[in-house]
């Protein structure tokens, strides 16, 4: 006697639901054939795992000093504001690093439980305990003779357990020390923002204005800041030093009296310099009157990130080289450093990635395709429920 449908103890693999008979013949995919898909789509970032629970962490911006025309009158104070903003479960102490540049020494602060002289320039504050953002005022003062060592640039780092934080400042300075019949003028620089991760090409514009009425003897030195490299310079500077990694002397010799000077360096921006954008460097010159002391001014200058939308001056591959201003006019101090191999070669990589990725989507289509066809093959059609 043939078993039974419904008999539970025979015929068990033959007792099966229709339904459930049919969601098996007609599945979307079979087991083999979905975890492909799914390690493909992991691959390709489509699909993605769920991450832990951030943790505790900080983020810190430090607002720039700014000095008036009275700094040159004699130390002047300002206040370096800091906003910290931790994040995590609970409250926590926030502990923060502030190394003030030279010249500038710590008085007071509003908003923090305390600060502490560490070393040298570098002061410990306690930031605050709270999951909300919170503000401090710390009160500087900025001695007379500080814009000698300009660009002055300090840093303020924030920690909160193993997350730390770090932003720049800078005390920005009026251009000076303020002399009769001499004027010091430095344009800014804009560089497209990342993540284009390209070098950057820009022309910095110095401005010298001599208006007295004898000749003097003049120089300029140029301060760069971290991966800005001077890549030419005006063919007026008749002798050109390099006086360390970040400063360059240029030798102007005879100016007459009433002559303006318009000095272009070409700056290479790197890619990496511009990530920490802004940057501040400075200006120096030395003007001699015949017969007597060298007077020192100062005009500070800022590569900052340009406006969305706007097209930079230049923008070039990583170690590239563009057009530059014909050789009459400008004398080289280091050759370009060509790149086209390794931007070929960066090109191939992605290349060779996509066609990875479209031949692993295709195995898998395949997979699924094969799957499904052969159960329609080898199974009937099941008619519909009543």
């Amino acid at each position: 006697m043939d078993p039974s449908p419904a008999c539970p103890t025979h015929g068990h693999h033959q007792a099966t639901h229709p339904r459930a008979a049919a969601r098996r013949r007609h599945g979307v995919l079979t087991r083999p054939a979905g975890v492909a898909l799914v390690g493909v789509l992991l691959t390709l970032g489509l699909v993605a795992i769920p991450a832990r629970a951030a943790g505790a962490g900080v983020t810190v911006t430090a607002a720039d000093v700014g000095l008036g025309p009275e700094y040159w009158q004699g130390p002047t104070q300002g206040d370096l504001v800091v906003t910290v903003r931790p994040t995590g479960p609970a409250p926590a102490d926030v502990a923060g690093t502030i190394f003030l540049p030279t010249g500038i020494r710590l008085l007071s602060g509003t908003g923090t439980e305390g600060c502490a002289l560490a070393s040298g320039s570098t002061y410990t504050c306690a930031l605050g305990q709270d999951t909300a953002p919170g503000q401090i005022a710390l009160r500087v003062e900025v001695d007379a003779d500080a814009w000698r060592f300009a660009p002055l640039v300090g840093n303020v780092t924030a920690t909160l357990g193993s997350a730390t934080d770090r932003d720049s400042f800078v005390v920005a300075l009026p251009p000076g020390p303020p002399a009769p019949g001499v004027t010091l003028a430095v344009d800014d620089l804009a560089v497209p923002a990342p993540p284009h991760n390209l070098d950057s090409q820009q022309p910095l514009l110095v401005r010298l204005d001599h208006a007295n009425p004898a000749p003097v003897s003049a120089a300029l030195e140029l301060v760069t800041p971290r991966g800005v490299d001077i890549l030419q310079i005006p063919a007026i500077c008749g002798d050109h030093r390099r006086i360390n990694g970040s400063r360059d002397r240029c030798e102007l010799g005879h100016v007459l009296a009433g002559q303006e000077i318009q000095l272009t360096f070409d700056v290479l921006i790197s890619a990496q310099a511009t990530a920490e954008a802004p940057l501040n460097g400075a200006v120096f010159v030395y003007v001699t009157p015949e017969g007597q002391e060298t007077a020192i001014f100062q005009v500070g200058y800022r590569i900052a990130l340009a406006a969305p939308g706007s097209e930079p001056a230049s923008v070039n591959a990583p170690g590239s080289a563009s057009t530059l201003p014909s050789a009459s006019e400008r004398t080289p101090i280091q050759p370009a450093r060509g790149a086209d191999d390794r931007l070929l070669g960066d090109r191939g990589s992605v290349l060779s990635l996509i066609g990875v990725a479209l031949s692993a989507v295709a195995v898998a289509g395949v997979l699924v395709f094969a799957s499904l066809r052969r159960r329609l093959r080898d199974e009937p059609e099941v008619p519909p429920d009543r």
